[in-house]
């Protein structure tokens, strides 16, 4: 357990994100032990899972702090007509 949160952590540098991404890799574990070969190095497979997981959450991360501020910049700047204030919609 030490090691796949260990390695979470180094990528995405929160304790919280860090244990999900360790559930996420145990349960990746647990839905494929049947397809491990058996001369898989299972430390090799938890630390290479882990690392790959807590990458693509970091990349979630961003692209959602992206997509928040994109949002707000363009929210921010959208010119407010009089026609829509002024009038409310009928059906």
């Amino acid at each position: 357990m030490d090691l796949v949160y260990c390695a979470a952590l180094r990528q995405v540098r929160s304790h919280q994100l860090a244990e999900e991404v360790a559930q996420s890799v145990f349960a990746d574990l647990a839905r494929n032990a049947t397809r491990l070969k058996p001369a898989t190095f299972l430390t090799a497979w938890l630390y290479d899972v882990a690392r790959r997981t807590a990458i693509n959450v970091v990349r979630g991360e961003v692209r959602l702090a992206l997509c928040a501020g994109t949002a707000r910049t363009w929210h921010d700047s959208a010119p407010v007509r009089k026609s829509m204030v002024s009038h409310p919609l009928r059906p």
